[in-house]
């Protein structure tokens, strides 16, 4: 849940009864993403929806979870601590306020980017403040509730909405 963090990847390495295993949960590129989407836009491979990728992390986690947990503890028990902490609000170390203070113009151009200005003081959270991320706790929720969350995430409701999302802009 840490904020600045805004591009899921998961490379998991372990021993496991006496083998190696690799984990390699990267996010891929949109099924509709071509060679020469970003021609004419510079800016697009960095800034906006069209520069995002489908996410692989859940389904790492997922896998490691159902293919190599202890058996001892639930997913949901892995997944609401971090629910509690976005909704509680991530304390803001000093890397990201600086990270925030430099990218404070492209949170005011994308309305899907308000959440990272405070409300109470119209710029971006400082130093010891806590910023919610409300929006992260519900969807962890529901994935820490969910008996599939791959096949809620990548195929179900929550695709559903992304897609949409997504066509919007």
């Amino acid at each position: 849940v840490y904020p600045s963090y805004q591009s899921p990847k998961l490379y998991s390495l372990f021993r496991t009864e006496g083998k190696c295993i690799a984990i390699d949960a990267r996010e891929t590129a949109p099924a509709l993403a071509h060679r020469d989407m970003f021609r004419n836009d510079s800016d697009g491979s960095k800034y906006g929806f069209k520069s995002a990728g489908t996410p692989g992390e859940l389904a790492g986690y997922w896998y490691a979870f159902t293919h190599h947990g202890s058996g001892r503890v639930t997913w949901k028990d892995l997944v609401e601590p971090s629910a509690k902490l976005c909704r509680d609000g991530v304390p803001v170390s000093e890397y990201l306020d600086n990270v925030m203070k430099v990218k404070e113009r492209h949170f005011r151009l994308f309305p899907s980017m308000k959440a990272w200005i405070n409300p109470s003081t119209n710029s971006t959270y400082k130093v010891g403040d806590l910023l919610p991320r409300l929006k992260l706790a519900k969807t962890l929720e529901k994935l820490a509730n969910s008996d599939d969350p791959v096949e809620l995430f990548y195929r179900g409701e929550m695709a559903d909405t992304i897609a949409k999302e997504m066509a919007e802009g």
